[in-house]
């Protein structure tokens, strides 16, 4: 998960730490299924002694619904009666009899989910990722045992706290009917393999050992996941981490299989010079700077020839571009430091003091601000979602003044004490809310988690009309129909999906370095992305 970092020299890791859930959270206690229970809902009985109800297919209307269940009638003559309220999660067990219940005022009704809702007889496996070497990372790169604490508890620590999600789907009928089972995969972030060999390796053990359905990263796994899940017929749900940085051109070539439910494909930020102007970002005397990640496809390449575009026609000179290569392994790390320390050089040197980074997993907000104290240079900086701009928060007064960013995820605000104000969601203080004791106990951003939650409810919203075990194809089909309807609780604004359109913001968020509150505040008002 994104979350607020000293400086790592580790680039790569930034993302994959901000994008899992790596700060402390041993001993957090995951929501029971009785969790979350809507408001309302009861049942009455007309007729019919007691008998036993069947386990049935029951329906929960979130906020105020009703259950209903399908289960067969009592027999015999009795008098009716009402018994609702708050509704637990759902499940079997027994009733009174006389048929299907209809709301009304009175006492409480809880259940447990003992099994596959919804005629389902077989489990929805969904695999998350976690790093188990992440300390070992940041000790290597000289931040000694910054997280030490994950060290012992770890697997359990991430396991209690992605269950809270499932556990609340479930409480809510699952997907499709059916119940969420987690499954998980250790991803190495020192390993000398790589990252493309355990990206690798991660999509065969969740493909062909566990048989997952889908698949939600949460370390730095990059493009190789994407390509190997789409080949297997497995659907990536992206949000835990951005390092696929997918295109347009990508999502179409690994369609049915890729999602970014509250993301923007890269192409689609051919505006943020536009939108950098709008906020004041350049000012008198500007001169740019632009860093061009290469990662071999020459997407950022041209990208910044679409920035250069803009800025040539509003007369703000690009004084200065810097390529340097995708890393693939946390021995690359050096060499991106090293890297972000000639570019420095080299803007310095041509009196850049407006820098521009396109999507890069982390290196301007981690080794280009880190190199900047070696020459007392201090440009200001513009990012994106895909830069990890939360880690900006743990770097130098002097890195971030003027930081503005791009936002399209909430999550970029994580571990600031004070956040700028969001519109009121419902299903935002929901999420959040599901998460508050874990994380007041063990000191985490819940926002952490929103991404998580939006990835759950995704699924759920696309799979809305399917009973029983879902297909990838289901799952696409149902997307293309969602038109404006999903609700992202860790974007901003509305989402639109339809045929060939899988990355669903609408809108993003212009944030601006605000050192009254030690943190981003909106520059503005949300702006509107092609």
């Amino acid at each position: 998960m994104r979350r607020s970092l000293v400086a790592l020299g580790l680039v790569a890791l930034v993302a994959s730490a901000c994008s899992s859930v790596t700060r402390p959270v041993g001993g957090g206690e995951a929501l029971s299924t009785q969790a979350l229970s809507t408001q309302g809902g009861g049942t009455s009985g007309s007729g019919g002694a007691v008998g036993t109800g069947g386990s049935g297919n029951a329906a929960l209307t979130n906020g105020g619904g009703a259950i209903s269940g399908t289960g067969p009638s009592g027999t015999g003559p009795g008098s009716g009666g009402a018994d609702s309220g708050e509704a637990g999660a759902l499940g079997t067990g027994t009733g009174a009899g006389g048929g299907p219940s209809t709301g009304g005022p009175g006492g409480s009704l809880t259940s447990s989910l003992s099994g596959p809702a919804g005629g389902c007889t077989t489990a929805l496996k969904i695999g998350v990722s976690y790093s188990p070497d992440e300390a070992e990372a940041e000790r290597l790169v000289g931040l000694g045992s910054a997280n030490e604490d994950q060290s012992a508890n770890f697997q359990e620590s991430i396991r209690s706290v992605f269950q809270i999600g499932a556990n609340n789907v479930n409480a809510q009928g699952g997907i499709a009917g059916c119940k969420v089972e987690l499954v998980y995969h250790d991803f190495s972030v020192t390993a000398s393999d790589g990252w493309d060999a355990e990206a690798q390796a991660e999509c065969d053990d969740f493909a062909d050992d566990q048989h997952v359905f889908a698949v939600y990263p949460n370390v730095i796994e990059n493009r190789v996941l994407a390509s190997c899940l789409a080949q297997k017929h497995v659907p990536l749900i992206m949000g835990g981490t951005s390092d696929e940085m997918p295109t347009s051109a990508m999502f179409d070539q690994w369609a049915p299989y890729l999602y970014y439910p509250e993301g923007v494909a890269v192409d689609r930020l051919g505006s943020f010079p536009q939108l950098l102007g709008n906020v004041g970002f350049f000012g008198a005397g500007a001169k740019v700077g632009i860093l061009i990640m290469d990662d071999g496809t020459g997407m950022d390449e041209s990208l910044a020839g679409t920035w250069e575009k803009w800025l040539s026609g509003a007369h703000i000179p690009v004084a200065s571009t810097y390529t340097f290569p995708w890393e693939h392994s946390f021995s690359d790390v050096a060499d991106g430091a090293s890297a972000m320390a000639s570019a420095i050089l080299q803007f310095h040197a041509a009196g850049v003091n407006r820098v521009l980074a396109t999507p890069d997993g982390g290196n301007a907000v981690v080794l280009f601000t880190d190199a900047e104290a070696s020459q007392s240079y201090y440009p200001h900086l513009a990012v994106t979602t895909y830069n990890v701009p939360a880690v900006l928060v743990s770097q130098s007064a002097s890195s971030v003044a003027g930081a503005t960013v791009e936002s399209f995820l909430e999550s970029d605000i994580v571990g600031q004490t004070t956040k700028p104000a969001l519109p009121a969601d419902p299903a935002r203080a929901k999420c959040l809310a599901a998460y508050d004791k874990v994380a007041a106990a063990d000191d985490f951003d819940p926002y952490f988690m929103l991404d998580w939650c939006d990835a759950l409810s995704f699924m759920q919203s696309s799979l809305a009309g399917v009973t029983g075990a879902p297909t990838a194809e289901e799952l696409y089909t149902g997307a293309e129909h969602l038109g404006t309807s999903f609700g992202s609780v860790g974007g901003y604004g509305p989402t639109m999906f339809g045929p060939g359109h899988m990355d669903g913001a609408t809108a993003v968020q212009m944030l601006v370095w605000d050192p009254a509150i030690d943190g981003f505040n909106d520059a503005g008002p949300l702006e509107s992305v092609p």
